[in-house]
């Protein structure tokens, strides 16, 4: 979806920058009108287009259904997939934890630090990130030492697997955010 977005967005800026270039040559009298022209043909026929009917309505039709399409996606959330990682492997076979489970792992422990009122993932492929909403009162640099502190090393031995760079916000306050982070040593 971000894809599209990004496709329409840049379209929607060549537009623009063309249409500038185009009124500055016609400013400077390189150019003539003609290209209004052009554009206004180009958008009558687009609107009332010479195709036989049963071509216009199947035109109407596909452009309506990826209309359609389109909308549902934008609000339909993305489901991110995270990779298991792998624990140990051996003759017999490999031994992995998946993504899903290292953020249980995570939100809960930093869910036990003193001040935390709440723990939400947030998906990432290279990192553990969390967002962290504090009581009122809560000291918010003793709770970001706590919570890092709490996904040190002991964390990531107990799951098996390599330590991860661990990113923190934390959310004090009205709005007051900070932001947090360990790599791995």
């Amino acid at each position: 979806m971000k894809l599209l977005q990004r496709i329409s967005s840049a379209l929607g800026w060549l537009a623009l920058a063309a249409a500038g270039v185009l009124t500055t040559l016609e400013a400077a009298r390189i150019l003539d009108g003609s290209w209004r022209q052009a554009i206004s043909d180009t958008i009558t026929w687009t609107l009332t287009p010479t195709l036989p009917p049963w071509a216009a309505a199947l035109l109407g039709g596909v452009l309506a259904v990826v209309a359609v399409v389109l909308v549902v996606l934008q609000f339909v959330p993305l489901r991110r997939r995270l990779r298991p990682l792998t624990v140990e492997q051996t003759e017999a076979g490999t031994t992995t934890v998946t993504g899903a489970a290292v953020y249980r792992s995570v939100t809960h422990e930093i869910g036990l630090v003193d001040g935390v009122s709440s723990v939400t993932p947030v998906p990432h492929r290279k990192r553990v990130q969390c967002k962290v909403n504090l009581i009122d009162g809560a000291n918010a640099a003793e709770v970001a030492r706590s919570a890092l502190d709490a996904t040190g090393e002991a964390l990531w031995k107990s799951l098996g697997i390599a330590a991860r760079p661990v990113h923190l916000t934390l959310t004090y306050g009205k709005s007051a955010t900070l932001t947090t982070r360990r790599e791995p040593s």
